[in-house]
């Protein structure tokens, strides 16, 4: 980290309160899990190129916690005028409001999205306490319904895709699958590598780099198709399982009363800032995809999204909490 990124960060608990209007060389971009996981590694790089792009101060404020939703506290809280924006996944608008019961936002009514910025696939890995010999899914069901004591599998948070996901294809096949809800993807990954739990279902992008080092081994992916990144990594639908091919998305998001002119302003800031090598190099790296979309384009994938979401939340029966 450069001298202006560590006096940005010094500084963003002094100057919560500041606007675009009264200091436009100040954004903060809110993100709703802790430093080190997926949003880390794609908050830094956009930030450093939006510093660029926008000449301003660019700040990424961590505030984990409620499974992502006081980072959207926090941007409704602030004056809409584009000084605070909210880096998070597209569930935020399609998910939540099927799995909790009294939602504080509302997903269409207060967030926009402005940009997508990156995409990956959830991944399900297991860990070098399975045995070798488990290679597939239909591997990791027979081991597992042989051994209950080690049904169990890691997620980032109770009630997200991480969680419905092996439960629903355990289900499936006649297996129930124990969720160890972690707060945030890297708790899960270390309890993996420690084979304190047998699996874990977390961003694929996150579980490649460990995997690459033989910490554990990932097995399955909602890829349409086999990524570039991870070409021994059979998809769900290979062994299928179609039904569980599926994107998770990154974006930028603003409060919806945000002025048009400066929705535009930082949608246009941001396409720019996802198609340079800077930030592409970096998020590749850790195996994401650079991503982006007009405000209008992110809109409806994510209403499709709630769609599809909505009937895995009833096919699951998880009760809103």
């Amino acid at each position: 980290m450069n001298r202006r990124e560590s006096l940005a960060f010094l500084g963003a608990a002094a100057l919560p309160t500041l606007s675009l209007a009264a200091s436009p060389s100040l954004v903060r971009i809110l993100v709703p899990f802790p430093a080190g996981g997926a949003f880390d590694v794609i908050g830094r790089p956009l930030a450093n190129g939006l510093q660029q792009e926008l000449d301003a101060t660019v700040i990424l404020d961590f505030k984990p916690g409620a499974t992502g939703r006081l980072a959207v506290d926090l941007l409704l809280q602030a004056p809409p005028d584009g000084a605070t924006l909210m880096l998070h996944a597209g569930t935020v608008q399609s998910l939540y409001t099927h799995t909790i019961k009294k939602l504080n936002y509302a997903p269409f009514g207060d967030l926009a999205p402005v940009s997508l910025v990156a995409k990956t696939e959830f991944g399900f890995a297991v860990s070098n306490g399975v045995p070798a010999s488990v290679k597939s899914i239909k591997d990791y069901l027979t081991w597992a319904a042989a051994d209950p004591k080690r049904c169990n599998f890691g997620t980032p948070g109770a009630g997200t895709p991480y969680h419905f996901i092996p439960v629903l294809f355990a289900r499936d096949a006649g297996v129930e699958l124990n969720a160890i809800h972690y707060k945030g993807g890297n708790p899960a990954v270390q309890d993996l590598m420690a084979d304190h739990v047998s699996a874990a279902c977390l961003p694929l992008g996150t579980l490649l780099d460990g995997a690459a080092n033989g910490r554990f081994r990932v097995i399955a992916s909602t890829a349409a198709a086999r990524t570039p990144s991870a070409p021994n990594v059979a998809t769900f639908a290979e062994q299928g399982l179609p039904q569980y091919t599926r994107e998770e998305w990154y974006a930028i998001f603003a409060h919806a009363k945000t002025p048009p002119a400066v929705m535009t302003r930082f949608s246009d800031a941001i396409q720019k800032v996802v198609a340079t090598p800077a930030f592409r190099d970096v998020v590749s790296k850790h195996h994401f995809r650079p991503a982006s979309a007009s405000p209008e384009a992110a809109l409806q994938l994510a209403r499709a999204d709630h769609a599809y979401w909505g009937d895995i939340v009833k096919r699951f029966g998880y009760e809103p909490e």
